[in-house]
C-alpha cells in the first residue's frame, strides 16, 4: 500500500514539480508596476492617431457624404488597423467615438442616395463604340462607312465561350430618351348663361306672416268659458285625430300659463278644467307647472273611456 502511494507521488513529480506547487498571489503593488511597465509611448501615439483621424473626418464630413467619394471607406479601414493595437479603455473610448462618427456620416450618405438614377449614358457608349471600331467623328453621318465589327467581336469572345449569335443583342441602338410631358390645366371659365339668379325678396314678403297660434288660443279660451267646468280629456281629446289632440294640449298650455285656466282635481280623482280671471292668479303668485305625456295608446284608452261615459 505504501509502495502504491510512493508510485503516485513519483508520477506527479515526473509530470512537473510546478503542478504540486501553489499559485503565487501577486500584490497590488506588483500589479501596478506591471501596468506602468508597458510601453506608454506607443499608447500615446495610438491616441494621437485616433484624435487625428477623428479631426480629419469631422473636417471633411461634407465631402465624405457625396456620391463617389471614398474617404469614408478609407477612414473605416484605418480605424480597423488602429483597433488591432487597442488594449486599454482609453483607446477603446476613442475608437467608439470614431465609430459613432462614421456611422452618422454613413447614415447621412444613405439618405442622400437617389434610387433610379441613370448611370449608363447611351450617347457616350455609342461614341466610344464607333471609335473602337475605327470610325471617326465625320463618318457618323456617312451611311457608306464600314465599321470593324470583327474587332469588337473578338473583344466579346474574351468574356464568353459561347458562339456569338444575334439573340444576344438587347435591341436597337437608336434609343431616344423619354421626355416628361407637362400638361397644363386650362383655367375654368364660367358661362354667364348657366348662372342662376337668386330670387329677389320684395318688401311685402318681408312683412311678418299671420300666426294662427294666438287665434286658436283665443278660440279655446272662448270654448272653455262656455263649457267651464269640464273634464280635461273630454275638452282636449279629438276622437277623429290624435294630432289634433296634441295641438289642443299645446294651445291649452298657453291659457294655463296666462292664468286663464285652472286645473283642479274632483272628488272622483278626475282632472277638471275651469275658466278663471288671469288677474287673480298674477296677484296671488301661485303659478304651478306640470308636464303631461300622452301617446297613441293612451289616446285610445281615454277615447274609449269618454265614449263609454
Amino acid at each position: 500500500m505504501v509502495s502504491g502511494c510512493y508510485a503516485k507521488i513519483k508520477t506527479l513529480e515526473s509530470l512537473g514539480g510546478e503542478i504540486l506547487q501553489p499559485r503565487k498571489h501577486l500584490s497590488p503593488k506588483s500589479m501596478n508596476q506591471d501596468y506602468y511597465s508597458e510601453d506608454i509611448d506607443s499608447r500615446l501615439v495610438l491616441r494621437q492617431e485616433y484624435r487625428k483621424l477623428i479631426k480629419t473626418t469631422d473636417e471633411n464630413k461634407l465631402d465624405y457624404i457625396k456620391a463617389g467619394n471614398y474617404g469614408l471607406v478609407k477612414t473605416i479601414k484605418t480605424a480597423d488597423m488602429l483597433f488591432q493595437k487597442v488594449k486599454r479603455p482609453q483607446e477603446a473610448t476613442l475608437d467608439s467615438r470614431l465609430l459613432v462618427q462614421t456611422v452618422g456620416l454613413a447614415s447621412m450618405r444613405a439618405k442622400r442616395l437617389k434610387l433610379g438614377d441613370i448611370l449608363f449614358d447611351m450617347d457616350i457608349y455609342i461614341g466610344s463604340l464607333f471609335s473602337f471600331m475605327g470610325c471617326t467623328r465625320d463618318c457618323h453621318t456617312d451611311g457608306n462607312s464600314e465599321l470593324n465589327w470583327i474587332r469588337i467581336g473578338q473583344l466579346a469572345l474574351l468574356c464568353s465561350k459561347r458562339p456569338p449569335t444575334m439573340s444576344f443583342m438587347l435591341g436597337s441602338l437608336s434609343v431616344e430618351r423619354k421626355e416628361r410631358r407637362i400638361i397644363r390645366q386650362e383655367r375654368f371659365q364660367k358661362n354667364n348663361d348657366d348662372l342662376v339668379k337668386p330670387d329677389e325678396i320684395k318688401g311685402k314678403e318681408m312683412l311678418p306672416q299671420d300666426n294662427t297660434t294666438p287665434k286658436n288660443v283665443i278660440k279655446i279660451d272662448n270654448l272653455l268659458k262656455c263649457h267651464s267646468p269640464i273634464g280635461l280629456f273630454e275638452f282636449i281629446i279629438n276622437p277623429g285625430s290624435f294630432c289634433q289632440t296634441i295641438e289642443n294640449m299645446f294651445y291649452l298650455s298657453f291659457l294655463m300659463r296666462e292664468g286663464k285656466a285652472n286645473l283642479i282635481k274632483a272628488n272622483n280623482d278626475m282632472l277638471v278644467l275651469k275658466s278663471k280671471d288671469s288677474s287673480e292668479e298674477l296677484y296671488q303668485g301661485n303659478k304651478k307647472q306640470i308636464v303631461m305625456y300622452i301617446d297613441m295608446e293612451m289616446w285610445r284608452v281615454f277615447l274609449s273611456f269618454i265614449i263609454c261615459s
